[in-house]
Parts: C-alpha cells; structure tokens; sequence
C-alpha cells in the first residue's frame, strides 16, 4: 500500500489494518502518495506509524538507496523486513552489500567496482546477442553509469565510456578503469598497513 491518495488522505493506517482484519499475512507500506508517484522522499514515519498499529509483519519499502538506508530504516521504522526496489537496477550489489554490512564486514571500495564492470559487461554480451551491437552498446551506457557512480575516476569513466560506439572500445575502456579501480585499492591498503605499522 501506499501511505495514501494525496497528503490530504493519509490512510495508510486504517487500509493496514483492513488487510490485517481481512486475513492478511503481512503488509508491505511505500510511504510516496499516490499523487507523489516517485516524486520527493518517503516518509518514514508514515511506517512507523503503520508497525505500531497492526500485529502483522510489516516491509518498508521507499528510498532504499544504501545497506546504510536498510539499516536506518530498520532503525528508525521497527519494520521486520524492508524492500529494495529501484534502486537494484542502480546498483544490483546491494543486496550483498547490506548483508555483508549486517555481518559486520566492511563493504569493499574500489574493488568492488571491478565486480561492478565484470557484471556490466556481461549484461552488454547477453544484450548484443538479442539486438545489434550499436543498440547494445548506446542501452548499456545508463547500466555503466550506475555502476561506476561514486567510484574514484567514475566521472572520467563515464565521460569516456558514453563515447563508445562498440563493443571493442567499452571493452578497452571498461579495462583502464578496472587497472585504475584496483591499483587504487591497492594504493589505499598500502597507505593502511603504513599507519598501522
């Protein structure tokens, strides 16, 4: 459900407790108006105020954008379970980065970014054997974006990348920014084992 038809009728309170009351076994809240669609931010309390009402499971669902969101979400909301949703297509990882995050291991930097590239273009060969290569490769530059955003050197990746008309020149470009993305990482654990020592 969502919190409701406009910010004039939030009722997402009393439509949780329908479904509850109608046998519902749990009840997923999207805390956007309808009128909002995907515009502004979720309220969070609108969930809240749902967990506190009604004795079944309840998912939040609504800018899951980082594990760290999961976790505030969690936090802030009571919810049991909470939902990724646009935000896989951005970046399809974070599912393992919040349960890594939950386990209590560091998210990776920049080496995570290589897995990132490896699985962009392996998207882009599943792609190119449905379609024509050009199509293939103008469709994956938004996937390479998402994936390179927060990156060091992601700008200049992008910049490059949404220059590639084939697949030889995303193939090559991909692999400068992976040399880059792992001599960083390597530079960084450097620079840590040097201030531990």
């Amino acid at each position: 459900i969502r919190s409701g038809w406009d910010q004039s009728s939030i009722n997402a309170v009393e439509v949780a407790r329908i479904c509850m009351d109608s046998g519902a076994q749990a009840v997923i809240v999207h805390p956007r108006t309808k009128t909002q669609g995907f515009s502004g931010s979720a309220d969070w309390s609108v969930i809240r105020c749902v967990r506190e009402a009604v004795s079944i499971p309840v998912v939040g669902s609504g800018d899951i954008k980082t594990y760290g969101d999961f976790h505030r979400m969690k936090d802030e909301t009571g919810v049991e379970y909470v939902m990724v949703g646009r935000a896989a297509m951005n970046n399809p990882f974070i599912f393992r980065e919040i349960v890594e995050s939950a386990d209590g291991k560091t998210v990776p930097e920049q080496e995570y970014y290589v897995e990132k590239m490896e699985l962009a273009l392996n998207q882009l060969n599943l792609l190119t054997a449905e379609v024509s290569e050009k199509f293939a490769v103008l469709n994956m530059r938004k996937f390479f974006g998402w994936y390179s955003k927060g990156a060091r050197g992601g700008v200049a990746f992008r910049r490059r990348i949404f220059h590639a008309l084939n697949i030889g020149d995303v193939k090559e470009i991909v692999m400068d920014f992976q040399c880059e993305c792992r001599n960083e990482d390597i530079n960084n654990k450097s620079y840590i084992e040097m201030v531990k020592s």
